[in-house]
């Protein structure tokens, strides 16, 4: 672990260094081990004072923490599907990078809009209905088809997978995830024709 020395007005000195035991069990401990000189009024040393904390759990959600953002960044940028963080009326409250991808808006564009002002008026009741039932649900995915206008005037087919974690505190919102099936909805015309 690394060494810090710090010098405070009073002339105190603490060193504090993160180091791994292992006990005899076998098992990890990570230990934070920190070390206050004082001196007195001539700069002499008074006395020592050290503080020993067992900080393995910090360690271990810090590097729980690490992961689950790594996986969370390799999911959004890895991936051509948009995440999309909505409230239960329906308002972007966060849209992954690759959401301007997909659909030729900025974030600016989206985010505090209704993410029905993106999709078709046909299509409005189901979107609106799929809201709301994902809101309704406490567990379980929603799917639904829709169809949308990119900024560029195209239309695409999307598919939409809504998740309830409105209650999450880390999340606060339904989870919608949309990909573009628009080569397999072309597709599929060609093979039923």
């Amino acid at each position: 672990g690394a060494e810090v020395e710090q010098h405070s007005a009073r002339g105190e000195v603490q060193f504090s260094q993160e180091y791994r035991i292992v006990t005899r069990s076998g098992a990890v401990r990570w230990i934070d081990d920190r070390t206050t000189v004082e001196r007195d009024a001539a700069g002499n040393i008074a006395f020592y004072q050290g503080v020993v904390t067992d900080i393995t759990e910090r360690r271990q959600a810090q590097a729980a923490l690490e992961r689950s953002e790594r996986h969370y960044r390799k999911l959004i940028e890895g991936g051509s599907d948009a995440f999309f963080v909505i409230d239960r009326a329906g308002t972007v409250i966060y849209r992954s990078p690759t959401g301007r991808h997909l659909t030729g808006w900025e974030d600016a564009d989206v985010v505090g809009k209704s993410i029905t002002n993106f999709v078709l008026p046909e299509y409005l009741p189901l979107a609106h209905g799929a809201i709301a039932e994902t809101a309704r649900s406490a567990e379980g995915t929603i799917r639904v088809e829709l169809r949308m206008r990119r900024k560029d005037g195209a239309l695409i087919d999307i598919e939409a997978t809504g998740r309830n974690l409105l209650s999450d505190p880390d999340v606060g919102g339904i989870v919608v995830t949309v990909s573009d099936i628009t080569a397999r909805k072309q597709a599929d015309a060609v093979r039923t024709r």
